[in-house]
């Protein structure tokens, strides 16, 4: 009997003993630190912001003072891009074709309605360096020269500007591109050779 109770104690202290020899190991066991779960995120949101708002385009520098017609012509680099006030003589050029008229029949030889230029009014007005060929801005971005209506072969109704007079005009000076040389191909189509840099004043 003595026996049977001293085996029991036996095993109850070899139960005690596994299960505290259990638990240091588990305290005294490394631990292994795993990294947090993270969401995809994108670099760069598919569409703006809330908050987003574009870059506003770029508007004319504008050169303060008045110049005259040789300031800009004799240093157009200088002022292509900017917002200038021109002061000159407006003058139009008209275009008049070679073909003789028919006595007693209305005639009008006009191969072209006429255009507009400030020109230096001390000078050859037509001369180089001292005219500038007046634009408007028209749709897609582009630009053509600033047309009259021919009254009689000699005026011209200019809108707001008369034709004759001294003027302050104010617009963006410009620079662009024209074909200068270009030869017919095979297909029928123009092919340009060579362009030719052109200059003019931009006018609302």
């Amino acid at each position: 009997m003595k026996q049977r109770g001293f085996g029991l104690i036996t095993l109850i202290t070899f139960v005690a003993l596994i299960i505290i020899g259990g638990a240091l190991l588990w305290k005294n066991a490394p631990t292994t630190n795993f990294p947090p779960k993270t969401t995809p995120y994108f670099t760069s949101s598919p569409t703006p912001s809330p908050d987003y708002s574009p870059s506003p385009k770029t508007l004319p520098e504008p050169v303060l003072g008045i110049l005259n017609v040789t300031d800009v012509t004799s240093n157009r680099e200088a002022y292509v891009s900017k917002k200038i006030k021109v002061r000159g003589k407006l003058e139009v050029r008209f275009y008049i074709g070679e073909r003789p008229c028919v006595t007693n029949e209305p005639c009008n030889t006009e191969i072209r309605p006429p255009t507009l230029h400030v020109v230096n009014p001390n000078g050859n007005q037509w001369g180089k360096g001292n005219s500038i060929d007046l634009y408007k801005k028209v749709a897609d971005g582009k630009y053509e020269q600033f047309s009259c209506k021919s009254t009689n072969g000699e005026t011209a109704d200019c809108l707001n500007y008369k034709q004759g007079t001294i003027a302050t005009v104010e617009g963006v000076f410009t620079k662009d591109k024209i074909p200068s040389m270009t030869v017919g191909t095979s297909t029928g189509k123009t092919e340009v050779l060579q362009w030719q840099d052109i200059y003019f004043l931009v006018v609302d």
